[in-house]
């Protein structure tokens, strides 16, 4: 209950500007490192508190649950041993009514919360992010930021779809080919223990083609069979969203843009057990796709040529134009899992190595 008090209460001490970016699931605006952080620091402080109290509220809801599931069973098994004016049952239903509304109540500030839940990514990339550009940017330089705080699988940013239709079954003609073929194999082998039934059959060098026929036969079986896999039915949906765009000078006055776009592949596989039930078996893999540009002054640096080759996991770009040198750098990175957020390090390795670029 705790949990669940700090939530409310952190919520309801939130301003207007930060209430709307709840309801929206979206951040644009320009603001200076400072400003950014004392908007973002509550939503993430916020954001915290409810996923935890989502938590607790989940585990209550099941253990209250298995407990009313339980007393019911109880109740209702043992009725006849109770006298008839007995206060057990009554007080047993009705406490077994109050909890019911206890779940319908704790299901109820669960959806409230999960309503005004943020993507992780607000508090493990964008906040810490903010707080080293507040140290390497003047106090009042503007940071343009975008940021998208929704689900990354969403019906708006689906790329496309590849169905697999459910693989028919085989035809059993080739299994009962080979079984049939193998008992003829073992008969004629076995007639050559029969004394003169050797004579009346094919010469010895025409024995060895029942086995290599037989053998042949059971390969192509095991082919077409193992063709059908264990999923009849497969499905993939690919999502692309640009979620994170962010543009600002630094101290040295380089220019400083960011681009993170997730790439997220839904795997959904459908089976039928032998018992003729469905089963679903869904999985996810994000391919972060990020991109930073530095845009250092041709008057301050120049670039390096002996370090303008990249490294392997990298693709760098690197031009002159007009007044200022142009680094692009590239970097994909591959996790499990729905709505992952990207580790702040491989950012800054990106910027780090755009300087490395430079003379």
């Amino acid at each position: 209950m705790l949990q669940i008090w700090k939530a409310f209460n952190k919520y309801f001490w939130l301003n207007a500007e930060q209430r709307q970016v709840i309801h929206r699931k979206q951040l644009n605006g320009t603001h200076s490192a400072e400003q950014w952080l004392t908007l973002l620091s509550k939503l993430a402080d916020f954001d915290e508190l409810a996923g935890k109290a989502r938590s607790k509220l989940g585990a209550w809801m099941t253990a209250l649950g298995f407990l009313l599931f339980f007393s019911g069973c109880s109740a209702t098994f043992f009725a006849e041993f109770f006298p008839r004016r007995s206060p057990i049952l009554p007080l047993t239903f009705t406490g077994i009514g109050v909890g019911l509304v206890l779940i319908l109540i704790m299901g109820l500030i669960n959806r409230y919360l999960r309503r005004r839940d943020l993507h992780d990514s607000l508090r493990y990339f964008v906040v810490p992010l903010l707080v080293v550009l507040k140290e390497e940017t003047k106090a009042q330089e503007p940071i343009q930021l975008f940021v998208a705080l929704n689900s990354r699988r969403n019906k708006k940013h689906i790329v496309n779809i590849f169905q697999r239709p459910p693989k028919k079954k085989p035809h059993p003609f080739w299994w009962w080919a080979s079984v049939v073929f193998t008992i003829l194999t073992v008969m004629v082998y076995s007639s050559l223990f029969l004394d003169g039934f050797r004579a009346r059959l094919f010469p010895e060098f025409m024995y060895f083609v029942p086995v290599m026929l037989s053998v042949m036969l059971w390969f192509i079986t095991a082919i077409i069979y193992s063709e059908t896999g264990p999923y009849p039915n497969t499905r993939t949906t690919v999502y692309q969203q640009l979620w994170f765009e962010l543009s600002t000078r630094l101290h040295d006055h380089t220019r400083l843009r960011m681009a993170i776009t997730d790439i997220t592949q839904e795997r959904r596989r459908q089976r039928r057990n032998p018992r003729n039930k469905v089963k679903t078996k869904t999985k996810f893999k994000t391919r972060t796709q990020a991109v930073v540009t530095l845009l250092p002054s041709l008057a301050r640096y120049r670039l390096n040529a002996e370090l303008l080759q990249s490294p392997t996991d990298l693709r760098i770009q690197t031009r002159e134009r007009d007044t200022r040198a142009v680094i692009q750098l590239r970097q994909s990175y591959k996790q499990e899992g729905l709505d992952t957020s990207p580790p702040l390090q491989m950012v800054l390795h990106l910027i780090g190595q755009g300087y490395r670029r430079l003379a």
